[in-house]
């Protein structure tokens, strides 16, 4: 009996340190994801080109000597909105944002899923023996063209890419002719794009009020200029007009060295409702309807019968102010 228990225990010992030495094996070269690339676009430009970057963190793991490794990277195409070249965000309420990815900074090298006819993007590591590691994370680039107008501002554009894969394969004698060619494996990670359109009202032009030449003040002079403003789609704007370089309280006046004339600008034809600045009471309201589209806006001006003054050249500058 006790040989027979001896004899057990030395097999079960012996068992026990093959199954220790046959780990090795599962040390062998790989590579994985460490770090999914996230594209964030801020303050996109709508009249031209939005750049950024993004890291793929990898890992890529020798064997016991000198190991070589191709690896080859697709980018899914995304969700909701399928497809690339051009890929789309969206915000989920009827607008969509291009982009593309690219896999070099000149941004030559669109990047595409297997089998969307867009090449991977290519690139092979050599790592040393004895089971270590390379972590070089790799850039991959991104881009939002110009041009797009009709943009709804706001901050919830995105795309998610959720099965983008890194293939690898690697061998320990000469380098592998490809990242399929042998050993090969997959590493399927998850990847977003997201991206921030601005509000960016402008005002494109602005014309002067010409009252003309005229031979006396004994009745009133009406005159007409315009103001052009852009916004994107659903932006609520409002335009201002201040008093004026030469106000007397809330009374406009137009200046000829110490001489006045008094005028007004009015939001309506009938002269009626005056142009201030106290947003939502006397300023003109609306709302965006793209970049591409010109909002313009008629200034009514009138100059009231009053007592002739000196002849002379009588102007006045007034501020617009948009605001959004």
């Amino acid at each position: 009996m006790t040989t027979y228990r001896t004899g057990s225990l030395l097999a079960l010992l012996l068992l026990a340190s093959s199954l220790f030495l046959s780990a090795a094996p599962a040390q062998a070269a790989s590579c994985w994801v460490s770090g999914n690339p996230t594209f964030t676009f801020s303050d996109v430009n709508l009249d031209s080109l939005t750049d950024t970057t993004a890291s793929l963190g990898y890992v890529c793991q020798s064997d016991a000597s000198t190991t070589y490794f191709a690896l080859c990277l697709y980018m899914a195409d995304g969700t909701p909105i399928t497809g690339v070249n051009p890929r789309y965000m969206t915000n989920y309420n009827s607008s969509t944002l291009q982009f593309d990815l690219y896999g070099d900074a000149a941004r030559t090298q669109k990047l595409g899923y297997e089998g969307s006819g867009l090449p991977p993007l290519t690139w092979s590591v050599a790592v040393p023996g004895g089971y270590q590691q390379t972590s070089t994370p790799r850039t991959l680039y991104a881009r939002i063209p110009g041009g797009q107008t009709s943009l709804v501002a706001g901050s919830n554009y995105q795309s998610q890419m959720p099965n983008s894969t890194l293939y690898y394969s690697w061998s320990t004698g000469t380098p592998p002719t490809s990242c399929t060619s042998s050993n090969a494996s997959a590493v399927h990670f998850y990847s977003s794009a997201t991206a921030t359109v601005p509000n960016t009202c402008n005002i494109s032009a602005a014309t002067d009020m010409d009252f003309g030449n005229v031979a006396g003040l004994g009745t009133a002079i009406n005159q007409t200029s315009s103001i052009m403003l852009r916004c994107p789609s659903g932006t609520t704007w409002r335009v201002g007009l201040n008093n004026g370089s030469h106000a007397s309280g809330t009374t406009r006046r137009m200046a000829s060295g110490s001489n006045y004339i008094s005028y007004d600008l009015y939001r309506d034809s009938g002269h009626t409702q005056r142009w201030g600045t106290s947003l939502g009471t006397d300023t003109s309201n609306g709302t965006g309807s793209g970049m591409n589209t010109a909002i313009t806006l008629p200034v009514y001006g009138r100059v009231p019968a009053q007592a002739t003054t000196a002849s002379g050249t009588y102007s006045d500058t007034i501020t617009v102010t948009l605001t959004y």
